[in-house]
C-alpha cells in the first residue's frame, strides 16, 4: 500500500529517534493475507497458478486506511470493513487451509492491517510517543488505494522480496 508510505515512514522515524532499530521488517507498507507461505521449494507452478487464479477471480478494488491504533503490541493502520476485500482474503486462505495467518498466534483470522510496528521496539517507546504517534497517523487518514495485485512476497538470504505479482481480475 504504497499510498500508506510517507505516514508510516514519519512514524516509524519518530520512533526510531526515541527507541533505537525497530522491530518491523524493511518491507513496503503492505496488507498481509497470510505469513507465512510455503517455504519457495514448495511454491511450484500448481501452486502459483492458483494465486493467479485466485486473483484474477476477484476484481480490483479500492482499500481505504480508515483506522489507526496501538493495541497488542502492534502500532498498525486498518482498513475499513469491505466485503470485497473479505472476500478475497478469505479465498487466498482457503487456497492453503493448513497454515495460519502468523502460525496462529493472532487466531485463524487475524485483522488485516498495514503495520507500522510492533514487539519489543514498540515496547520500549514511552505511551505519551505512542499516543502522539497515533494521533499523527489518524491525522493522515483517510488513505485510499487501489488495490490491483496480489502479491507474493519470499524472504531469501534475510531479505524480503516481491517474488510475483497476480492481476486481480485478470482474464
Amino acid at each position: 500500500m504504497p499510498v500508506a508510505g510517507p505516514a508510516v515512514a514519519a512514524a516509524q522515524a519518530r520512533l526510531q529517534a526515541a527507541v533505537g532499530p525497530l522491530t518491523a521488517s524493511a518491507v513496503p507498507p503492505h496488507l498481509t493475507v497470510l505469513s507465512p507461505h510455503r517455504p519457495p521449494p514448495a511454491l511450484g507452478a500448481p501452486q502459483r497458478q492458483a494465486l493467479a487464479a485466485c486473483a484474477a477471480a476477484h476484481a480490483p478494488l479500492p482499500v481505504a486506511l480508515t483506522a489507526a491504533r496501538d493495541a497488542d503490541g502492534l502500532l498498525a493502520l486498518h482498513p475499513a470493513p469491505l466485503p470485497a476485500l473479505a472476500a478475497l482474503v478469505a479465498a487466498l486462505r482457503a487456497l492453503t487451509p493448513d497454515l495460519l495467518p502468523y502460525g496462529g498466534v493472532f487466531g485463524p483470522a487475524p485483522a488485516l492491517h498495514v503495520t507500522v510496528d510492533h514487539g519489543e521496539s514498540l515496547a520500549r517507546a514511552p505511551a505519551a510517543l505512542r499516543a502522539a504517534l497515533v494521533a499523527s497517523l489518524r491525522a493522515a487518514l483517510p488513505l485510499v488505494q487501489e488495490l490491483a495485485t496480489v502479491d507474493l512476497w519470499l524472504r531469501q538470504d534475510g531479505a524480503w522480496t516481491c517474488d510475483q505479482r497476480f492481476p486481480l481480475g485478470a482474464p
